[in-house]
């Protein structure tokens, strides 16, 4: 079986990557810091979380986008949500659940189906 070739179009050079780690660590250890000296987010929120978070985000957005131009933010609220201790804290519910027939309506629009989060990779396993 032959190996399929590395997709350069998502790796990051060296130098973006040192410079991002450079700039934007430092930045996310104090809002970590900041954030856990509050007691108002989960003792076990780590600066390693935020990369994920963000990336997690970006994907709602490109997956509900579609579907409703504002659903995204109900999804992000919902995962930043579980990062905080005090129900008083929380957002959600700011934006309405979709009806049954949006998602539907937005899988069609979505130019790689429902499900699959669109995308390069999902264009590239059709």
């Amino acid at each position: 079986m032959t190996a399929l070739p590395a997709r350069r179009c998502c790796r990051t050079p060296p130098a973006t990557a040192s410079l991002a780690e450079q700039t934007l660590r430092p930045v996310a250890q104090r809002l970590v810091q900041r954030a856990l000296e509050s007691g108002r987010v989960r003792p076990d929120v780590r600066e390693s979380d935020l990369p994920m978070l963000f990336l997690a985000a970006g994907a709602l957005a490109s997956a509900t986008v579609p579907v409703r131009e504002d659903l995204w933010q109900r999804y992000v609220d919902a995962l930043l949500d579980g990062l905080l201790l005090h129900d008083a804290d929380r957002r959600g519910g700011q934006v309405p659940a979709p009806s049954p027939v949006e998602p539907a309506r937005g899988a069609r629009r979505h130019p790689a189906g429902p499900l699959t989060g669109g995308g390069q990779a999902a264009r590239n396993r059709s």
